[in-house]
């Protein structure tokens, strides 16, 4: 069983659910045109829209946004955290969060596009694909932001 203390996967279950829900259905809003959506594309510069591309502007967005929604609430639930931990630290926190987020999905989507080419997917399996994507990172940037938050009052009280 996990402490209060230690941050994990289900305390990021929620806010991950609601994630891949709302952005599921944005990127669904923005493919439900098109009779199929290319997963990747073999050109950077081709302006075409992907469940990658979708994938990395969703990964930007929330690695900023929940990087600071999570350690301000981090910090407003623990006094010792909020006394041994800066805004500067948050700063910090949420550019490795979002260099993270944006150099892991770039990465799998040259990978993916270097292995299986271009694949085209309905305008629904692309939104659950991007809403998939969205509930992982939800659970890796709120669980990575509280365990750092909580490891730098740690260092900090010694």
């Amino acid at each position: 069983m996990q402490s209060q203390s230690t941050p994990g996967v289900r305390g990021a279950l929620v806010p991950a659910l609601i994630n891949a829900a709302i952005n599921g259905g944005i990127a669904f809003n923005g493919m439900r045109g098109s009779p199929a959506v290319p997963l990747s594309v073999s050109t950077i510069g081709s302006g075409e829209a992907t469940v990658w591309s979708e994938a990395v502007a969703v990964g930007l967005g929330l690695g900023a946004i929940l990087s600071v929604i999570t350690a301000v609430l981090a910090r407003r639930a623990d006094p010792d955290t909020a006394a041994h931990t800066a805004a500067g630290d948050i700063g910090w926190l949420t550019l490795q969060n979002v260099l993270l987020l944006f150099g892991a999905t770039v990465a799998l989507a040259v990978l993916w596009q270097r292995v299986a080419g271009t694949v085209t997917v309905s305008p629904v399996m692309g939104a659950l694909l991007v809403a998939v994507y969205a509930g992982v990172a939800t659970v890796v940037i709120d669980v990575r932001t509280r365990r750092t938050l909580l490891d730098l009052a740690r260092s900090r009280r010694r």
